[in-house]
């Protein structure tokens, strides 16, 4: 015997519910990249510009955010596109092809990832000079401009004050305290290297200074 028909009224229950749940998840996951996504955050930042709270600041945004740029940046995340440079290296034709992102949303997306990109370089390559690092240091085959950063802030000037430096000092490690067990934090260990790669730099450093 079949089952009586879902009323009409339980059918659009079920389809608000759902609706309502989508909507969430998806203002949830846009909002979390606005804050996360330098990109993104360039946009957003107008929304958290205003210094007096009424009932009109939750309006204030950038005409893209919420409209063109997000929905276009989860897409892209969705398909692969999950750094900056990625977007940048691509190209329109290839993002076109994702549906619900056309060639001029496309082209946008490049355009604002290359602007940020450069932008991002010169403010990293002011703060290295800012923070004393030398040119030895700053030409050693290896180093990004991020791992310079930080290690300018760890006072690691110059090629001879890395080539001084064990792989352990830049990936972590541990150590015995009090025959406890301790965990060691290394200058470069947000970076990820693994100890091969600090041992390289290393020796690289070591050879040209000694």
């Amino acid at each position: 015997m079949r089952a009586p028909p879902t009323p009409l009224s339980e059918q659009l229950d079920a389809t608000q519910q759902f609706f309502a749940e989508l909507f969430d998840f998806t203002v949830y996951w846009t909002h979390r990249f606005y804050h996360e996504i330098p990109f993104l955050w360039k946009f957003h930042a107008i929304h958290h510009s205003t210094e007096t709270l009424d009932w009109a600041s939750g309006f204030r945004a950038h005409p893209f955010d919420g409209t063109l740029i997000a929905p276009a940046f989860i897409l892209l995340v969705a398909e692969g596109y999950s750094l900056i440079e990625d977007i940048k290296q691509t190209t329109v034709d290839n993002i076109s092809k994702i549906d619900g992102i056309d060639e001029k949303t496309a082209k946008e997306l490049i355009d604002r990832a290359a602007e940020f990109l450069k932008k991002d370089a010169e403010e990293i390559s002011k703060k290295i000079k800012e923070l004393g690092v030398a040119e030895d240091l700053i030409n050693l085959k290896g180093l990004s401009q991020g791992m310079l950063v930080t290690l300018g802030e760890q006072k690691i000037l110059n090629l001879k004050d890395f080539a001084e430096l064990a792989s352990d000092e830049l990936i972590g490690g541990y150590d015995i305290i009090k025959g406890e067990k301790v965990k060691i934090k290394g200058y470069l260990e947000d970076f990820a290297l693994t100890k091969k790669e600090a041992d390289d730099l290393i020796m690289s450093a070591r050879n040209i200074v000694y």
